[in-house]
C-alpha cells in the first residue's frame, strides 16, 4: 500500500486490498494490517453477502441454527429479487439461461446444507426437472422443513456446521 501510494505521488491514493476475506472480522483486520482504503471480496460473498454489513457476525459467532436461518434468508431474498430483477436471459448460454444463473447462486448460499441432503442437491442440479423458480422454492421449502424438525442438540452435531 505504501509503495502504491509513493508511486502515484498522491498520499491518499486509494488502494483496495483483495483476497482472504472470508468473515466480517477479516475486513477490519485487513484494513488495519494493510492500511488500504478499502477491502474487496469475491468467493466468500457468494455464500455470505452480508460480510460487509454493519454489525455482521462471523459464522463462528452464530449457532448452527442461526447460521442456517441466515443462509436460508439470503437464499429466499435472492430468489424473490430474481423475480423482480431477473438475470439476463441466456447469461450462461442457450441451455437453461437465466435460471442456471439463479441455480448457481442458490447452490452457493446453501451448499453446506445440500451436502447433507444429496437428494435435494441432485434435484436442484437437475437441468430438466428443476427449471423454474417455483421448483427451486419447493426444494428450499423441503430443506427448511427437514432442518426445522431437528432438535437443538442435533444442530451441534451436523457436519454442515463443523
Amino acid at each position: 500500500v505504501k509503495i502504491a501510494r509513493e508511486y502515484s505521488n498522491i498520499a491518499d491514493f486509494p488502494v483496495i486490498a483483495n483476497g482472504g476475506i472470508e468473515f466480517s472480522s477479516d475486513v477490519e483486520r485487513c484494513l488495519k494490517y494493510t492500511g488500504a482504503s478499502a477491502v474487496m471480496s469475491s468467493e466468500a460473498l457468494l455464500e455470505n453477502p452480508g460480510i460487509f454489513a454493519k454489525n455482521a457476525k462471523d459464522d463462528g459467532d452464530l449457532s448452527p441454527k442461526e447460521m442456517f436461518q441466515r443462509q436460508m434468508k439470503y437464499c429466499r431474498d435472492y430468489v424473490d429479487l430474481s423475480v423482480v430483477y431477473p438475470p439476463i436471459p441466456g447469461s450462461l448460454g442457450k441451455e437453461g439461461g437465466a435460471f442456471n444463473c439463479m441455480r448457481s447462486h442458490i447452490f452457493k448460499f446453501i451448499y453446506r446444507y445440500l451436502m447433507e441432503h444429496p437428494d435435494l442437491r441432485d434435484r436442484l442440479a437437475h437441468n430438466t426437472e428443476t427449471i423454474t423458480i417455483q421448483h427451486a422454492r419447493d426444494i428450499l421449502d423441503e430443506l427448511e422443513q427437514r432442518y426445522n424438525s431437528i432438535n437443538d442438540d442435533e444442530w451441534e452435531r451436523l457436519s454442515s456446521f463443523n
